[in-house]
């Protein structure tokens, strides 16, 4: 008798979305980026925000993980994109907001705390409001790259 295949865990995280217009402004950006320091480009349907990064969770507590995120209210988040940055350590490239609205941080705070009281377990690390519009960068030679100097506003629903 062969025993069923194990069903692999799901990668999870929540995030927030961009609209056409912002996710055509970071595909601009991502050009610019990987002609700067080369890597590779994020593919467009993948720009995001990350709130909550879960990793692999077993498709039995999908439910449980729906069920938390069902706890938090949604905001309207307007938030602007303004500062370019590299991490050395996994040569990512990304572009952030200087400041993180309010609205933004209570919104990270609710979800990860309906995470926290369900059980749920996430990465924990402190929350950065960024988009990673190139990965296996080689540096990002100068602040001013990528479209920092006019900034992008995102407005989430």
């Amino acid at each position: 008798m062969r025993s069923k295949p194990a069903v692999p865990p799901v990668r999870l995280f929540f995030a927030l979305c961009p609209d056409d217009a912002v996710r055509a402004e970071l595909v601009r950006w991502s050009r610019e980026l990987h002609a700067l320091c080369g890597g590779r480009t994020t593919r467009p349907e993948n720009l995001h925000v990350t709130l909550a990064f879960l990793g692999g969770v077993e498709d039995a507590r999908v439910a449980e993980v729906e069920r938390a995120a069902g706890e938090v209210a949604p905001k309207v988040v307007s938030l602007v994109l303004d500062q370019p940055g590299y991490w050395k350590h996994n040569r990512i490239a990304w572009a952030g907001a200087s400041v993180v609205p309010p609205e933004l941080g209570a919104l990270v705070v609710e979800l990860r705390s309906a995470l926290t009281r369900s059980q749920i377990g996430f990465d924990a690390k402190g929350f950065v409001s960024h988009v990673t519009p190139a990965s296996r960068a080689v540096s990002l030679s100068s602040r001013r790259s990528h479209g920092a100097s006019t900034a992008l506003r995102w407005c989430s629903p």
